[in-house]
């Protein structure tokens, strides 16, 4: 695996290849066609099957090599900050599994333009295309919740993003906690576990 983020380095090697090539790598990593080896600095998390091949001119050999960029791993009752420059995105994971209550993502940013708050379960949301499961776009406080039936074993992927063309640099402080979520009438002596969040209406 590959740390997002972070110098990364792998070496092809096959026995006799004079040239070598590498299709399907991450985002920021390269291949020396001379040397075999691959190396750059992964920028988007994901999984990606990357086609290697070594040539020794007369022959060529083939294999697929699956290498997984991973973002940092943020532990239930997270809480971390951030600084962010302009067109620059942050990636992180939340490893939740079923049978958890649901979770609150809660961003927030004293920026005059604060970034973007995106989730997307099971890959890392494309700030890009906006693909994303749930999103908040350049609020001072963005607030994202994911119900007990939205928690999978694979768990979220959480990007904060600045946009380009943002004026400068914005701090931003990300946190979540266990919420419980889920569709009730209002009664005064409800109790449970974790932050009680009522559905618009019902409290």
């Amino acid at each position: 695996n590959a740390a997002w983020n972070q110098p990364f380095a792998y070496q092809i090697t096959a026995a006799g290849a004079t040239s070598y090539d590498a299709s399907g790598l991450p985002a920021g990593l390269t291949v020396d066609s001379a040397t075999g080896r691959i190396s750059g600095t992964p920028s988007v998390p994901g999984t990606n099957n990357v086609s290697l091949s070594a040539s020794s001119g007369a022959e060529t050999g083939t294999a697929v090599l699956t290498l997984a960029v991973v973002p940092p791993v943020l532990a239930p009752g997270f809480a971390t900050n951030g600084v962010l420059a302009p067109g620059q995105t942050h990636y992180f994971l939340v490893p939740l599994t079923n049978g958890q209550p649901g979770w609150r993502v809660v961003m927030s940013s004293a920026a005059s333009s604060p970034p973007n708050l995106l989730l997307r379960r099971n890959a890392a949301p494309d700030v890009n295309t906006g693909s994303a499961d749930k999103s908040s776009y350049s609020a001072s406080v963005s607030t994202l919740i994911l119900t007990d039936s939205e928690i999978t074993d694979s768990g979220w992927y959480v990007a904060v993003s600045l946009p380009a063309s943002a004026p400068g640099n914005a701090t931003y402080r990300l946190s979540g906690e266990a919420a419980y979520f889920t569709q009730l009438t209002w009664d005064p002596g409800q109790t449970a576990t974790g932050t009680q969040v009522f559905d618009a209406g019902t409290n």
